[in-house]
């Protein structure tokens, strides 16, 4: 190569390192930029705050029930101690001149005062939008482990790296549970953080850096266990890897690697989730209470799915034709891409292949054998799809015969990516903007164009009665001394039935929901959002029928 050819090509690169940062940047800002936090109740919000009051109240950290690990806590942690740092060291002035045992704030004014301030803050909604902060801020650093991840692999290619950040900073339905009180996408960061790992213990080029390697690895497992136990299989693929690190290959440098690693997984772990020492039969014993109740579910749940098939079947859908995209097509296409990339790797590097595929396998595999569907528990497959989606890109690209259809491939990329950021600033707005008068507002517009008779359930009549009463002519007679309705929709509140007998992760379960689109109605539908929103569902009467809202009790209303 000439000097010139070789001055162009360093030019090149360093272009494309520059754009390739500056592309992961936008990513993040849009991710943070558009995360609106105040989105009312959450599944495990209560419970949460709970804990926190009793640390407050008792000051200590472990939980006496065990329901989760230690990190889902921290977050909230963070918060509180955050009032409390200005003042900690009076409180530790205070404790030094009369020290009590137990540790009580009797001794302590200073700290007495934090307790009171505490206790009038916890369940505001000022802390909760500060703790889902903090969950945030836990959750983007999944956006540089993989952009690193990809370029592990493929140095140099930093736009398929920044791509690939893309296809998770900018998912729909992985941002949604970041704006939750909620800890999987901080277990999903760790896991990404295992995953740039392993990728670097499978390129390592020193003997330094693999036990470097070894360290970070056991550290990032230790997090992912202080999520959630189910992250346990983790440790397997996380092993294979640090047997292929190229400079340490004997039964004592193995051996070696693996104490490390086991070292920094239990220091890791035992620093984040205490409880797990303190009462370990305990926590064993509250882990094997989730797996049965888990099995236990029955059809009758709203989250349940049959398993193995029916329940692998629905992760394969929502993980492939749902979560890239809020539009199916370009959800599928970007999932083409990323099948492409998982050919790619286990063609040019089947190692990596077959080792970072372990976990995800694994996960699909023990959890679809369970009756219970938590979407929740998916969120971490994610991060193994986008890898998969930025090594297809490098796979296309280089394979593609023509210019022109190397451009269309990266204008396509670059608008479906873009088409996403916009969807995440549209649901924004949709989050800020949607009140109880515009729900009514749209409910009103959708009964004067309707061709179709209704049920409606009496609380939405005496809401809607004047807008029915315009176009319906409606009455609570029992069904046989009226002509039947034709093609009847349900028009209901969603809390007109019990929220738990709402059916959960059923695509096209209702016609149409009159909401803000704080989330993923076909996926999360026990979601209830700001009650005060006074949310509208649409329903196919059959659909109605078959979760048993008593629509024999709704007015039926005839088109005049």
């Amino acid at each position: 190569m000439t000097a010139a050819a070789q001055w162009s090509s360093a030019q090149s690169s360093s272009a494309q390192r520059g754009l390739g940062w500056a592309l992961l940047a936008v990513v993040a800002l849009t991710m943070v930029g558009t995360a609106d936090l105040d989105t009312g109740y959450n599944f495990d919000q209560q419970r949460i705050l709970q804990f926190h009051r009793d640390t407050v109240r008792e000051l200590r950290w472990t939980q006496p029930d065990h329901t989760w690990n230690g990190i889902v806590y921290l977050p909230g942690l963070a918060v509180s101690l955050g009032y409390l740092a200005p003042e900690l060291p009076q409180v530790i002035s205070e404790l030094a001149h009369g020290p009590r045992v137990p540790l009580s704030s009797a001794n302590s004014p200073t700290l007495a005062a934090w307790q009171e301030d505490m206790y009038r803050r916890i369940g505001s909604e000022r802390f909760k939008i500060e703790m889902r902060a903090v969950y945030l801020a836990f959750a983007l650093p999944v956006l540089l482990w993989i952009f690193l991840a990809v370029l592990r692999l493929y140095p140099g290619r930093y736009l398929a790296a920044a791509a690939a950040a893309g296809f998770i900073g900018l998912s729909w339905e992985f941002t949604m549970h970041t704006r939750w009180t909620e800890l999987d996408p901080t277990m999903t960061m760790f896991v990404a953080l295992a995953l740039y790992l392993m990728t670097c213990a499978l390129t390592a080029r020193t003997r330094g850096g693999g036990l470097a390697t070894a360290l970070g690895l056991g550290a990032a497992v230790g997090c992912v266990l202080g999520c959630k136990v189910s992250g346990v299989w983790l440790v397997v693929p996380a092993t294979i890897a640090l047997f292929q690190i190229r400079f340490w290959r004997g039964l004592r440098d193995r051996l070696t690697l693996m104490g490390a690693f086991w070292l920094a997984l239990l220091m890791v772990y035992g620093a984040v989730s205490p409880d797990s020492w303190i009462d370990p039969l305990g926590v064993l014993n509250h882990g094997f209470f989730q797996i049965a109740d888990y099995r236990s579910i029955g059809e009758e749940y709203p989250a349940y799915v049959s398993p193995p098939f029916g329940h692998f079947a629905r992760i394969c859908r929502w993980l492939f034709t749902v979560q890239p995209s809020s539009v199916p097509a370009f959800a599928v296409g970007l999932s083409l891409i990323s099948a492409v990339g998982a050919y790619a790797l286990v063609r040019s590097r089947r190692r990596a292949a077959l080792t970072l595929g372990v976990y995800p396998l694994m996960l699909m595999f023990f959890m679809s054998r369970l009756p219970l569907f938590q979407l929740r528990n998916y969120l971490q497959l994610i991060p193994f799809v986008a890898l998969a989606f930025g090594a297809g890109l490098i796979w296309l690209w280089a394979r593609l015969p023509r210019a022109w259809m190397r451009t269309a491939l990266a204008a396509a990329v670059t608008l479906v990516l873009a088409f996403n950021a916009g969807w995440l600033a549209h649901v924004q707005h949709s989050m800020q903007s949607t009140t109880r008068e515009t729900i009514h507002a749209e409910v009103r517009g959708y009964i004067e164009t309707t061709d179709h008779d209704l049920l409606v359930s009496p609380r939405a009549y005496t809401t809607m009665r004047e807008a029915l009463d315009a176009r319906f002519e409606c009455a609570r007679r029992p069904p046989s001394s009226e002509p039947a309705l034709e093609s009847p929709e349900v028009l209901m509140y969603y809390m007109d039935h019990s929220p738990w007998r709402w059916r959960i992760a059923v695509p096209g379960l209702a016609i149409r929901w009159f909401a803000p689109l704080e989330l993923d109605h076909d996926w999360l539908t026990l979601w209830k959002g700001k009650i005060e929103q006074h949310r509208f569902v649409l329903l196919t009467e059959e659909r109605a029928v078959d979760m048993t809202v008593p629509v024999h009790v709704f007015y039926r209303c005839h088109r005049r």
